[in-house]
């Protein structure tokens, strides 16, 4: 599998993995504009993971300008999830957040009934900062609680090591 910066020809696969049945309890979706501006706005990165040319996976973080040295994860979803796609595109997203030296910490937003999830990033040394009661809104239209993780540029430096 490779990963690379999503085109604009790759927003229908972005989209259909972003609507496959039951993520909606865990994020909210974007419509077709939305995911075309992040492909152009300069503080976002949208990356694909694809095999045979098909779209396995994408990931879009953001702060690459107004992030003053924090990097989001803002979504990431894999097609088909426990076969190591989801992990192959963390572990990549993680070296584009860090590769700037100016950042310090890259983090993201999970629902809290999000175990599987959870379970991989705390993994991957990212740590719970902070929950969030009714932090955020599913695609289904239920308010979630948040778990809030981040993971320091020391940590992912010696975890990485």
């Amino acid at each position: 599998m490779a990963i690379r910066a999503a085109r604009e020809a790759d927003i229908a696969a972005i989209i259909e993995i972003e609507r496959t049945p039951g993520f909606e309890r865990f994020f909210g979706w974007f419509s077709e504009d939305e995911h075309r501006a992040h492909l152009s706005d300069p503080d976002c990165r949208v990356l694909v993971m694809e095999e045979d040319g098909a779209v396995q996976g994408f990931a879009l973080l953001r702060g690459f300008v107004t992030g003053e040295g924090h990097i989001r994860l803002n979504r990431l979803a894999a097609r088909t999830p426990g076969n190591g796609a989801g992990q192959r595109l963390l572990d990549h997203a993680k070296a584009i957040a860090f590769e700037a030296p100016s950042t310090q910490r890259f983090w993201l937003r999970v629902a809290e009934t999000n175990s599987r999830a959870r379970h991989v990033y705390e993994r991957n040394g990212f740590m719970l900062e902070a929950r969030l009661p009714n932090g955020g809104v599913s695609a289904a239209g239920e308010t979630v609680d948040i778990a809030r993780y981040g993971l320091l540029r020391e940590v992912w430096q010696f975890e990485s090591a």
